[in-house]
C-alpha cells in the first residue's frame, strides 16, 4: 500500500512538473516605443509578406518585439507556434517546418533567430531610413 501511495505521488510530482503554462498566464508588454525608422522598416516587411514565427513563452522572440517597439510591431505579420498561444495556425508553422524560435521567413527563406532591426533590413532589402538605434530592451513581463 505505501509503494502505491509513493508512486501515485511522484507521478502527481511529475505531471505537474511538465505543465506548461498557457497564453493567458505568461504576457508581455512591448514597452519600447518605435521610432519612424522602425515603423517604416515593419511596414516593409509586411508588404512583402515576411513573417515571424515564435511561441509566446520565447524569450529571444520577445526580445525581437522589443526591438520593434509597440507601433512598429503591430505591423509585422506574426505567426504563433504554440498551439496554447492565442490566434495559433500551428499547422502553418509545421508547413514552413520551423525548427526553432523565433524564425523570419523574408522572401521565400527562412532565418533562424533574433535578428538585429539592420540585419531584417539588409534581407529584404529596404531602402528607407535605418536609424534604428540600439535596441537591446528586453520585454516585460506582465503580471495578471
Amino acid at each position: 500500500m505505501v509503494v502505491i501511495l509513493l508512486l501515485l505521488g511522484l507521478l502527481g510530482l511529475y505531471t505537474l512538473g511538465n505543465i506548461s503554462p498557457s497564453a493567458s498566464e505568461i504576457n508581455y508588454t512591448i514597452t519600447r516605443s518605435s521610432s519612424k525608422a522602425h515603423i517604416a522598416l515593419a511596414e516593409h516587411l509586411q508588404k512583402l509578406e515576411a513573417k515571424m514565427y515564435g511561441a509566446f513563452w520565447c524569450d529571444h522572440c520577445n526580445e525581437q518585439k522589443e526591438m520593434f517597439g509597440q507601433g512598429a510591431w503591430s505591423q509585422v505579420n506574426y505567426i504563433e507556434c504554440d498551439a496554447k498561444g492565442k490566434n495559433s495556425p500551428p499547422d502553418l508553422c509545421k508547413a514552413a517546418k520551423i525548427k526553432g524560435f523565433p524564425t523570419w521567413e523574408i522572401n521565400g527563406q527562412l532565418y533562424l533567430g533574433k535578428q538585429s532591426l539592420q540585419t531584417l533590413a539588409d534581407l529584404s532589402d529596404y531602402k528607407g531610413s535605418q536609424d534604428f538605434q540600439n535596441n537591446s530592451s528586453k520585454a516585460v513581463p506582465e503580471k495578471e
